[in-house]
């Protein structure tokens, strides 16, 4: 973890297809999970039916700022 690491919102910057983040839902609810399309679609590990889209993401903010 950096200075640079911390919530990213979704309108933003998409997290990267295969990254695995650990994200916010718009109730709040907190968890890790794995990005599974280009859209920023998460996917539980756990649970092969349960794929959402989220609201911010942990991640380091890449240098030179966010883009999408």
């Amino acid at each position: 973890m950096t200075e640079d690491t911390q919530w990213i919102y979704t309108k933003d910057c998409l997290p990267t297809k295969g990254q695995t983040v650990q994200y916010k839902t718009l109730a709040g609810d907190i968890g890790i999970g794995n990005v599974l399309r280009t859209d920023g679609s998460i996917h539980l590990p756990e649970d092969d039916e349960n794929t959402f889209l989220v609201e911010y993401y942990w991640a380091e903010i890449p240098k030179g700022g966010l883009q999408n």
